[in-house]
């Protein structure tokens, strides 16, 4: 009986001490299986402790900065550090530090930027930035530096090679006194009294030379108004004048009391009127009605007989190209007009010769060969059988040995006005030449200067038709016009 009360008292010993040690079911010296059960899991989980003492974080105290919180229960704005390393994050939401993101809306305040601090960003560091007010930045091609302040009151531009900045000086206000109009002088405004503007009366004034240089032909001025041009004729300057109407411009006469000149114009008498000089004639002379085409023309007709011919020329000779200073170089005009169909040959001796211009020992001459003796210049239509057969007109020359011809890109047609210009200014190498088709509006011009007329032979002006076969050819004229240009 005291055995088994001796056994019993044993095991509940032995279960008492195996209840009361820190892993219930193991010995006092065993470590445990590293879980435990924790209101939440369902069933077992495995929770990891570091292998030293230390303490569990808890949602009853805030997790401190050295425990990698942030040690503050809310925050607003941008986090800065508390100054030392157990101290809370604070907020701001205006940082004194360089703070840039890459929000193109962001708005920056409570900053000051210090150029010193854009070193290694394209900018130049210098010492003494902060004395040089309204300094500027500009690119060197690597960086940008400061540029050099300018002197007083200049002002700054892109250089003449567009590839820097310069200060330069202000222009300086108008120069010269009331009304004076402003011009460059060597690359400053200038002034003179010669050149004045009185905008109360509208009054250009120019008290020296007006040159103007060569232009085309003039549009049509506005209502009002015309316009002056320099327009070349035959290579000679002449001043032109447009009115607001479309086709009205006319060429202003040279000097008449100082200029030499002779003209024979149409009339309504059996001759043409003429002034400066006498008219020698062949063929016979009428006046056609005038026309809207034509106006009034003297008509010249051959008679019906072989080699006869119809114009005019004056009877002196009097015209030179000229060799020293004196009364010589020409301007000609004449305006002509073929009214048959019938001016080309059409077989043995048929056919006709046209002339027009300067030659000595007789106009008529050129009517009757293609290359009669004597000096000549002019305008020249042959179309003969065993001969020229022109179908432009054709420059002639000749230096009385010497034929040249040049043919030109005008073509001739019957039942057309042309209208005749030469120039050969004094003493000239080379004579200019025009012509203008008043049908089409087109003209054709050039220079002549090869076997010209001799310079110190006198010559005569006019034109002339010659038939070759009997047949009655006419020619008009509404003027001749020849001036010694001095």
């Amino acid at each position: 009986m005291q055995l088994l009360l001796l056994v019993g008292i044993t095991a509940s010993w032995w279960s008492l001490a195996g209840a009361t040690t820190t892993n219930p079911g193991h010995p006092w010296s065993q470590i445990g299986d590293g879980y435990f059960l924790a209101t939440g899991p369902t069933v077992p989980r495995v929770y990891t402790f570091p292998n030293a003492d230390t303490s569990v974080l808890t949602t009853a105290e805030l997790v401190s900065v050295s425990q990698g919180g942030i040690g503050t229960s809310s925050v607003s704005g941008v986090l800065l550090a508390g100054g030392t390393g157990t101290s809370p994050l604070v907020a701001t939401t205006a940082p004194s530090g360089v703070l840039v993101d890459n929000n193109s809306s962001q708005t920056l305040t409570n900053k000051t930027i210090d150029i010193t601090k854009f070193y290694g960003y394209g900018v130049e560091d210098y010492e003494g930035y902060t004395g040089y007010y309204g300094g500027l930045l500009k690119s060197n091609g690597t960086k940008f530096v400061r540029m050099n302040l300018g002197s007083a009151l200049q002002v700054l531009r892109t250089n003449a090679t567009s590839s820097n900045l310069e200060w330069v000086n202000n222009p300086s206000g108008p120069a010269g006194s009331n009304q004076e109009l402003q011009y460059n002088n060597a690359g400053s405004l200038g002034s003179t009294s010669s050149l004045t503007w009185d905008n109360s009366n509208r009054n250009l004034k120019l008290a020296g030379v007006l040159a103007l240089p060569t232009s085309s032909d003039p549009s049509t001025a506005s209502t009002g108004s015309l316009k002056l041009v320099n327009n070349k004729i035959g290579n000679r300057e002449f001043l032109k004048v447009a009115t607001r109407w479309s086709g009205d411009q006319y060429t202003v006469q040279q000097s008449l009391f100082q200029n030499f000149f002779i003209m024979f114009a149409s009339g309504s008498s059996a001759t043409m009127t003429n002034i400066g000089a006498n008219i020698t004639s062949n063929g016979t002379l009428s006046h056609p009605t005038a026309t809207e085409v034509t106006g009034i023309m003297t008509n010249f007709v051959t008679a019906a007989t072989m080699t006869s011919t119809a114009g005019l020329y004056n009877s002196v000779s009097m015209f030179y190209r000229g060799s020293t200073s004196g009364i010589n170089g020409f301007f000609m005009f004449t305006r002509v007009y073929f009214p048959d169909n019938n001016y080309n040959q059409s077989g043995a001796s048929t056919g006709s010769r046209i002339f027009a211009g300067l030659a000595s020992g007789g106009i008529a001459n050129w009517a009757i060969s293609d290359n009669p003796s004597g000096h000549a210049i002019g305008f020249s239509r042959n179309s003969t059988d065993g001969g020229r057969q022109d179908s432009n007109w054709t420059m002639i020359s000749k230096d009385n040995s010497t034929l040249s011809l040049s043919t030109t890109t005008m073509g001739f047609a019957t039942s057309t006005v042309y209208d005749l210009y030469l120039y050969c200014p004094p003493q000239a190498t080379e004579i200019a030449w025009r012509i203008d088709n008043l049908a089409t509006g087109t003209s054709s011009e050039g220079i002549v200067n090869q076997n010209l007329p001799g310079a110190s032979n006198s010559m005569q002006a006019g034109f002339n038709l010659g038939t070759l076969n009997a047949v009655a050819r006419n020619v008009r004229a509404q003027k001749f016009y020849v001036e010694v240009p001095r």
